[in-house]
């Protein structure tokens, strides 16, 4: 049975509930009770990560939303911050920035000793709406946007999962929510929680001052990549992920770290679009919306 630390706990963390992340990067495709499994993770029994879009009659909703500011680490292809100071700084930042609209907000310690910072909210809205409206507070607070959950507006099924995001408070203790530097107990953040979640209408107020990104027009590819060899303009790192994937076998992320590589390597919007059209093991590949997820990608790599 169920605790009430746990049901708070399941209740702020809202997702799917037919699959969820796991602490190594995996995904556990299985039913699970909510409850449940924020014993399991509370408990250190098993650390987990959860899915927040979920599609309910009239589109793909979330309950919650997460800006993840990563820190510098070896082998990291791609952060935002170079250290743990100045991740912190920007996730107080953001968090000043919706405090002023009325948003309460909570800064956790990330387990590369980057920062989360989590808003949540009193029902279902929808993804677009809670996508939009941290993307203008990033905006406004002027830090990173290179990570903001939930990462798309819809998903292309029912059956697509999207992306999860690992949960705070593993073993109760790890990963915390902060109140400046000075870590908050897990129960005093849930009964907190609880009380200060956001309601539709202030996020929609924020989601409405979003202007769209300009878009990218791509002219013809400046390159074609012969037989397994990858483009000689990525640098060392680009070229091995292009010609190997993703070491992990998450090939979102490893998308996102290619583009990331090209970007770094001095290519042109275009070519970066390029690089990720001809990768051979592009998650993409014969899909009907195949021009639209590259075209993304490449925007959220430059905003």
């Amino acid at each position: 049975m169920s605790t009430d630390r746990e049901a708070v706990f399941a209740a702020l963390f809202a997702g799917r509930t037919d699959a969820y992340g796991t602490e190594n990067g995996r995904c556990a495709r299985m039913p699970f009770d909510p409850a449940l499994l924020a014993r399991r993770h509370l408990d250190g029994t098993e650390l987990v990560g959860i899915y927040p879009m979920v599609h309910l009659d009239n589109g793909w909703h979330v309950h919650w939303g997460c800006v993840d500011f990563d820190v510098q680490t070896k082998g990291k292809p791609s952060w935002d911050y170079e250290d743990e100071q100045a991740a912190h700084t920007a996730a107080v930042d953001l968090q000043t920035v919706l405090a002023s609209r009325g948003i309460t907000s909570w800064v956790e310690q990330t387990r590369s000793h980057g920062r989360h910072v989590w808003v949540f909210a009193t029902q279902w809205i929808p993804a677009r709406i809670m996508r939009r409206a941290l993307l203008v507070a990033c905006t406004v607070a002027q830090v990173s946007t290179r990570e903001i959950n939930p990462k798309q507006e819809d998903l292309p099924d029912t059956g697509s999962l999207g992306n999860y995001v690992r949960l705070p408070y593993a073993h109760s203790t790890d990963r915390p929510m902060l109140d400046g530097d000075t870590p908050i107990l897990v129960d005093d953040f849930l009964s907190r929680a609880l009380t200060g979640r956001t309601t539709f209408s202030l996020l929609n107020s924020i989601a409405n001052l979003y202007v769209p990104p300009k878009p990218v027009t791509q002219p013809k590819p400046t390159f074609t990549p012969n037989g397994s060899s990858a483009p000689r303009e990525l640098n060392a790192l680009g070229r091995a992920l292009w010609q190997n994937g993703p070491f992990d076998g998450d090939r979102s992320r490893g998308m996102f770290a290619l583009a990331g590589y090209a970007r770094r390597s001095g290519l042109s919007p275009s070519e970066v679009y390029d690089v990720l059209k001809t990768c051979p093991w592009s998650k993409f590949q014969g899909r009907h919306d195949e021009d639209r997820r590259i075209q993304q990608i490449v925007e959220r790599i430059w905003q």
